[in-house]
C-alpha cells in the first residue's frame, strides 16, 4: 500500500514524486487524445488477435483506451487530487522545511507501567446514539483515548469518505460533542476521496475497479510493445533502445514475475519466522531487480529477444505454479474465506496461461 502512494519514499519525496507522476499520467491522456484521435478513429472498435504482431498490439491498445480511459483519468485525476497539497503546499514551501522539529513525546521510563484509562462504558448505546447523529447506519469505527471514546462513520456508508465523529466521556458514557464537516470544499474532497479508495463499493463495483485497473495495465503495456516494435528497425541497434526494450521487460514481465514472489514466499516461508512480512516485501524488490538486472543484461548484448522468452516462461511457471502449490501444500484453510484463495489462484493461474501464450506468439516467426 505504501508503494501504491509514496513508493516507500515517504511523504518527501515519494508522495511527491508519485503525485507528479499521476499529474503527468493527465497530460498524457489529453495530449494523446488531442494527436492521436483523428487518425485512429476508423481502427477504434476493430481487434484483430490473430493479425500481425504489430496491428494486433495496436488493436489491443485502442480497444483497452476507448473502454476505459474514463477509468484511467478518473482514477488518475483522483489519486492526484487527494496528495495535490504534495506538489502545492498549503503554506509556504521553505517555511514547511524550515520549521521548528516537533519535539518528540515523553514515555514512560523503563521498568513502569502507562496507566491504562477508565473501563469504557457499554457501548451498545453510544454506538445507536452516534448512528442516529451521525446517520450512519452500517458498522463504524470506535476508538478509545485515554479519557474518551470517539465513535467514527463508517467509510461503508456512502462515497464521500468523512471523519464525522461523536464523542463520548470514557467514565460515565455521556455526550460531549459531535463533529462534522460540510463545507462544499471538504465535501468535494471527501468525495475524492471515496471515489478513488471505494470503500463503500459493494462486491460487483469492487471487481469492475479491479477489471478496469487490468485494462489500464493492459493499455499502457500494449503502448509499450506496439512503441519498441515500431521502432526496432530504425532503431534497434541504438543504446537508448536497448535500454527501453530493457525497461520495458522490467515492468511488463518483471513487475507481474515480482507479485507472484511475493505470493510464492507468503507460502513458502515459515510462519514462525521473525520479520515474515518484512522479508515478503523485501523478497518482491529482490526479484525485480533480478528481473531489471536479467532484462539489462540480455537487451545490451543484443539478446533481447531471448530475455522476453525467458522472462515470460519464470512468470508462465509462477502463475501456473501457483494453485498446484497451494494445492500441495495445503497452505489455506479452505473452509474459511474459500473465495477470496480461490480468486487469488485463478488469477494467478491465468496470468500463467497469458505469459505462456505470449512465450508461444514469441516463438513463431512475425507474419
Amino acid at each position: 500500500y505504501n508503494f501504491h502512494f509514496s513508493l516507500r519514499g515517504g511523504n518527501q519525496p515519494g508522495v511527491q514524486i508519485d503525485t507528479l507522476l499521476g499529474l503527468c499520467l493527465l497530460v498524457a491522456i489529453g495530449s494523446g487524445l488531442v494527436i492521436h484521435i483523428k487518425p485512429l478513429w476508423p481502427d477504434l472498435i476493430l481487434f484483430r488477435p490473430f493479425g500481425a504482431r504489430p496491428r494486433a498490439w495496436v488493436d489491443a491498445h485502442l480497444i483497452a483506451g476507448v473502454l476505459f480511459l474514463p477509468f484511467i483519468a478518473f482514477m488518475g485525476y483522483t489519486g492526484t487530487a487527494i496528495h495535490a497539497r504534495a506538489l502545492l503546499p498549503a503554506e509556504p514551501f521553505f517555511r514547511a522545511h524550515t520549521a521548528a522539529p516537533h519535539k518528540k513525546e515523553k514515555t514512560a521510563p523503563k521498568g513502569r507501567v502507562l496507566q491504562a484509562g477508565p473501563l469504557p462504558p457499554p457501548l451498545t448505546p453510544l454506538i445507536a446514539q452516534a448512528r442516529d447523529i451521525l446517520r450512519s447506519p452500517d458498522g463504524n469505527l470506535v476508538l478509545f483515548t485515554p479519557d474518551e471514546v470517539h465513535i467514527f462513520k463508517s467509510d461503508a456508508f456512502g462515497p464521500f469518505l468523512t471523519r464525522d465523529h461523536v464523542d463520548f466521556n470514557r467514565k460515565d458514557g455521556h455526550f460531549l460533542r459531535s463533529v462534522t464537516q460540510s463545507p462544499p470544499a471538504v465535501a468535494t474532497m471527501q468525495l475524492v476521496r471515496g471515489l478513488h479508495y471505494a470503500r463503500y463499493a459493494p462486491l460487483p463495483l469492487r471487481w469492475l475497479y479491479f477489471l478496469s485497473g487490468l485494462a489500464a495495465t493492459a493499455l499502457a503495456a500494449s503502448g509499450l510493445v506496439v512503441f519498441l516494435m515500431k521502432r526496432r528497425r530504425s532503431s534497434g541497434e541504438q543504446f537508448f533502445f536497448r535500454m527501453a526494450e530493457a525497461l520495458t521487460m522490467t515492468t511488463v514481465v518483471g513487475f507481474p514475475t515480482a507479485t507472484l514472489g511475493v505470493f510464492w514466499a507468503n507460502r513458502c516461508l515459515p510462519t514462525a519466522l521473525s520479520g515474515r512480512a518484512m522479508m515478503e516485501i523485501d523478497l518482491f524488490f529482490i526479484v525485480w531487480g533480478l528481473c531489471a538486472a536479467h532484462a539489462l543484461l540480455l537487451s545490451l548484448t543484443r539478446h533481447g529477444a531471448s530475455g522476453w522468452r525467458q522472462q515470460l516462461g519464470v512468470l508462465a511457471g509462477a502463475g501456473c505454479g501457483l494453485p498446484v502449490l497451494d494445492l500441495a501444500s495445503r497452505s489455506h484453510a479452505w473452509g474459511q474465506g474459500a473465495n477470496v484463495f480461490m480468486a487469488v489462484d485463478t488469477l494467478a493461474f491465468l496470468t500463467g496461461l497469458i505469459a505462456l501464450c505470449a512465450l508461444l506468439k514469441l516463438r513463431k516467426p512475425a507474419a
